[in-house]
């Protein structure tokens, strides 16, 4: 027994190694420390990165992967030279994937809402020291002096507003924005998806701080979302910011597109083009007059630029388009803008290797814009293809037997049909269903299964004289409207 008690205190005696102070995790794969980085956000990133000098060092590439995967520039000239300056970088060359292009503009009307408040330490400091300079022995006096500085920071923000004014138009009308995104593109290797956006996103986009350090407050995007009425704004003023907003967004389609051919490149990504204009027009050749002092010049895009881009733009693999309704003063009774995309069908006449193809009419405001008959336009410029498996049509109308044509001469590959909104059109009376909000299953064979949502209009032997089609309950929870297409 008392040899037992001997061992048993021995081995109690044996105290276990202790484990707090290994590090197991510096002792793993680059791999597999590139792999916890990826589904790490930015601050946790960071942290990470700081428990230890061989992880910050084996994470190297991870924290330019994280940070300019998908990398937001402003479409102003310091933020297409950022992005120049990146594409020159060996370290963030190759780990940008997506650009992103925040469309800002400078309307004039802008400028009224610009204030003498000082945003920034630097300002608020010299605000102080403008009143303690003197002494005031009277409350008045400072008041004055206050008010004094703030009209100064006022004026000055004015001036800047009115710079930034005069650069943007420089930089449309001299081609400058082209030459500058074109020279980025060359460089960018790993490039797979560019997108023109007109409202801010989470993070922040590259060449808004300096911005914002001369006005005080973020530039307006492009879209009538981010202009906020004043009291005394009349119905001219408003009309004026719209116009505008649309030349800014309307040049950004020949920019980019003519930035593609520039470049040389052949682009097999995605292309998405936010806030288009339903009218946007371009010069027919390159050695025409602009249709305007702000439009696009013809030397940096016009349509017969696109006849040369069939094989830059043939390995296209995603096209998203969503346009938007700008006021047009030729209409008095209905100020809206006539529907005008040419340039559209002349492109997707090049992209014949589109997987994934989406039009949004995200800005309606009458019926004569929403009376969007894309379908019967491309039937009748026979529009195909080859290679579609996933199509989204939102917000417009449509008629019924051009739209089961369309799908007809596409059942072999289409994988995924999606609808919002939809009117459609037929020339024999309708039976409208109760429950608008319903689902209409599409199957061609048991391997293609597709679920369309709209607001339907149509009766059921309508569609069942041109395909297999039929209405379905209200099953909202099948789909998400607002999913993502896939790419393949």
């Amino acid at each position: 027994m008392e040899q037992e008690e001997q061992v048993e205190q021995a081995v109690a005696s044996v105290e276990p190694p202790s484990l707090l102070g290994v590090d197991f995790i510096s002792k793993l794969p680059t791999e597999m420390i590139a792999s916890i980085c990826e589904l790490l956000d930015k601050r946790s990133l960071h942290n990470f990165r700081m428990t230890s000098k061989h992880i910050h060092a084996q994470s190297y590439t991870s924290f330019f992967a994280h940070h300019f995967r998908v990398s937001s520039f402003t479409f102003t000239r310091d933020g297409l030279k950022k992005l120049v300056e990146f594409s020159k970088d060996p370290n963030i060359r190759p780990e940008i994937k997506v650009i992103r292009l925040i469309l800002v503009a400078f309307p004039k009307q802008g400028k009224e809402h610009l204030s003498g408040l000082w945003h920034t330490p630097s300002e608020a400091m010299a605000a102080i020291l403008a009143v303690e300079d003197g002494e005031y022995d009277v409350t008045g006096a400072r008041i004055r002096q206050i008010r004094k500085y703030r009209k100064n920071i006022r004026r000055n923000r004015r001036r800047a507003y009115g710079r930034y004014q005069e650069d943007q138009n420089l930089l449309r009308r001299s081609g400058d924005d082209v030459n500058l995104l074109a020279e980025a593109l060359r460089r960018l290797p790993a490039l797979e998806e560019i997108d023109t956006v007109d409202i801010y996103g989470v993070d922040s986009p590259w060449g808004r701080g300096k911005i914002i350090e001369d006005l005080g407050e973020m530039p307006f995007t492009a879209s009538m979302e981010s202009w906020i009425p004043m009291k005394h704004d009349t119905y001219e003023s408003r009309f004026e910011v719209e116009r505008e907003l649309k030349i800014t967004s309307a040049h950004s389609v020949g920019a980019v597109l003519g930035a593609i051919r520039c470049s040389v490149i052949k682009f097999n990504g995605i292309l998405e083009l936010n806030g288009v204009p339903h009218s946007v027009r371009f010069a027919k050749w390159p050695h025409c007059s602009r249709l305007s002092l702000s439009a696009t010049p013809a030397r940096s895009f016009s349509l017969s630029m696109l006849a040369d881009m069939k094989d830059t733009l043939s390995g296209l693999k995603a096209l998203r388009v969503s346009t938007f309704s700008y006021v047009d003063r030729k209409y008095e009774d209905d100020p809206v803008e006539e529907y005008d995309i040419e340039w559209l069908y002349q492109l997707l006449e090049r992209t014949t290797g589109l997987t994934s193809f989406s039009m949004n009419d995200n800005g309606a405001r009458s019926n004569r814009t929403i009376d969007l008959d894309m379908m019967h336009s491309m039937e009748y410029r026979s529009i195909t293809f080859p290679r579609l498996k996933a199509f989204m049509l939102l917000n417009a109308e449509c008629e019924t037997p051009v739209f089961i044509r369309f799908l007809e001469k596409h059942k072999t590959t289409l994988r995924r049909v999606c609808l919002d909104n939809i009117n459609f059109r037929a020339t024999t009376p309708l039976h409208t269903p109760d429950d608008r909000d319903t689902f209409l299953f599409v199957r061609w064979s048991e391997r293609n299964y597709w679920r369309v949502i709209g607001y339907q209009s149509v009766s059921t032997e309508l569609m069942d004289d041109y395909a297999q089609l039929e209405f379905r309950e209200s099953l909202r929870s099948v789909i998400c409207m607002n999913e993502a297409l896939p790419v393949d």
